[in-house]
């Protein structure tokens, strides 16, 4: 059921997910502290009666809108895959579905979902994804 695309098997693929995860993790950390910068500018603008198309162009409202949307995206690619690979090494270490619904608070038909989405992520070719 489990078997791993990468040399190291099921450890080293959690490890290199959790990598990105956490990649992602800081990513999305400085978009969102760049949002809530700008979020409070637009509010000063629109509190003081500014145009608020003048201050939406002035801050780049059309690049940094959807640059955040694509890294609450990608973090949450990472971390599902992340989440994956750890229940992938669980599984390697003798843990039952339902010692990781038990584990993770989730119910036996999402690890059983879980347990297909790793079948099907580990019969990937590798560089496939």
């Amino acid at each position: 059921m489990i078997r791993s695309t990468t040399p190291g098997g099921v450890r080293d693929a959690y490890l290199h997910a959790s990598l990105l995860h956490l990649d992602a993790t800081h990513r999305l950390y400085q978009d969102l502290a760049r949002h809530e910068a700008i979020s409070n500018q637009v509010m000063d603008a629109v509190a003081s009666g500014r145009p608020l198309a003048d201050e939406l162009r002035r801050q780049g409202s059309a690049d940094w809108r959807p640059a955040l949307s694509d890294s609450i995206r990608s973090f949450e690619r990472c971390r599902h895959l992340a989440r994956l690979r750890l229940i992938a090494v669980g599984l390697d270490e003798g843990l039952t579905p339902g010692d990781i619904g038990r584990l993770w608070g989730i119910t036996r038909q999402l690890v059983a979902r879980y347990l297909k989405e790793i079948d099907e992520l580990d019969q990937d070719p590798p560089g496939a994804s």
